[in-house]
């Protein structure tokens, strides 16, 4: 028996644009993420604040159908933001490597230099 594979090339062409986005990620936030100074954050950065604080009607629509947003090198204070102001949507976030701030707001740096962000043990 012979199985037949259909090839989608629009699951390739998501699959590519995800690792870009993914690795768009990687750098580190080197402003701070309110709407108010958000033009000082990169294109990836600013993507994630207005997707998390203020979603479209399709963002909304697909959180709905049960979609999670995973949002990557967020500050807390914009983490802590987002779930206070938008406890309905709780359930659809999802944050990993929350960089940690001082009481102004800063990014606290551990002995190296480096930003300390949060662990859950994940």
């Amino acid at each position: 028996m012979q199985t037949t594979t259909l090839h989608n090339p629009l699951n390739n062409s998501i699959s590519i644009i995800t690792l870009l986005f993914l690795a768009a990620l990687s750098g580190s936030i080197q402003a701070e993420e309110s709407l108010g100074d958000i033009a000082l954050l990169d294109t990836a950065d600013k993507w994630q604040v207005n997707r998390l604080l203020e979603p479209t009607t399709h963002q909304r629509k697909k959180e709905t159908q049960g979609q999670i947003m995973i949002y990557d090198g967020l500050r807390d204070t914009t983490v802590n933001n987002a779930l206070d102001t938008n406890f309905d949507r709780i359930e659809n976030m999802m944050f990993t490597r929350v960089i940690v701030t001082d009481e102004s707001g800063q990014p606290e740096l551990d002995v190296a230099g480096n930003e300390i962000t949060e662990d859950d043990g994940c």
